[in-house]
């Protein structure tokens, strides 16, 4: 900065040494904004991140251990959208149901689009059925899992936090042992397993399995290198999901098939023997 030869210019800093704390920073005013310099998220989700970062502290000062706070933060969030996603999985279980009437009528109207369409929304009223409910509660989980990873990758809390066994850093990725210069991590291995079990009871159209049995597998890739934390905490949310899948499974057991009605052919063809 340019000062005259015979003038005088004075600057004032605040400096803070300490912790990357959230709530630490955000205490020393809000003219600063030092909070900034922790990683919440965008904008829009920091509100999301800073709760959620309020109910890891409350859950730890109880539990005294960061591991368990991600289990049991999992088990409440997976509660709080149970209703969500109980709605979720009866309508994808409904539309496997209704696969062998929907392909009797795309047999019977294959040269018809606009009937094919007007025929498929009518079965889908008269069964209740809503295709888009089975994505719409995904979707909207999608701001939580970014808010979730925002805090569990940046949260000071997490540091140097161990949990269990090999599990010595919440903050870090897991290592096992290494097998020469890869590290085996046990935990996303884990949470790919249990996405697989999760899949065998989820219903699924035969030609789209290959692709969502991929997903999973891609899924072990994407989480190698995350925290352990947050890997820790989507396989928790997996487990959850493969229970509930397996008891619906269950309750569909006892369900009425809908099986596919006679072709217009072939009635005609009885008629005409009667």
């Amino acid at each position: 900065m340019p000062v005259g030869v015979n003038g005088t210019a004075s600057h004032h800093f605040v400096a803070y040494f300490g912790p990357a704390d959230f709530f630490t920073l955000a205490k020393q005013g809000h003219a600063f904004e030092l909070e900034r310099a922790v990683d919440l998220g965008w904008n829009w989700i920091t509100p999301v991140s800073r709760l959620l970062l309020q109910g890891l502290r409350v859950i730890a000062g109880v539990v005294h251990n960061y591991g368990l706070t991600i289990l049991l933060l999992a088990f409440l969030i997976r509660l709080a959208l149970h209703p969500m996603n109980l709605s979720s999985m009866k309508s994808m279980r409904a539309m496997q149901r209704l696969q062998p009437e929907l392909e009797r009528l795309r047999e019977r109207h294959k040269n018809d689009p606009q009937a094919l369409n007007a025929a498929t929304i009518g079965l889908y009223r008269e069964h209740n059925v809503n295709p888009a409910s089975g994505c719409l509660p995904m979707l909207l989980q999608m701001p939580l899992f970014f808010a979730l990873y925002a805090t569990i990758n940046n949260a000071i809390d997490l540091r140097q936090a161990p949990f269990v066994g090999w599990i010595h850093d919440l903050s870090a990725p897991d290592t096992l042992f290494m097998l020469g210069p890869l590290p085996v991590r046990l935990l996303p291995i884990i949470m790919t397993a249990v996405g697989f079990l999760g899949q065998v009871f989820t219903p699924t159209q035969p030609e789209q399995a290959p692709t969502m049995y991929m997903m999973n597998l891609v899924m072990l890739f994407v989480f190698y290198n995350m925290p352990s934390g947050l890997v820790l905490y989507w396989t928790t949310m997996n487990l959850f999901n493969a229970v509930q899948q397996w008891m619906a499974k269950k309750h569909d057991e006892g369900q009425v098939v809908v099986a596919p009605a006679p072709s217009p052919a072939k009635g005609r063809k009885k008629g005409g023997r009667g």
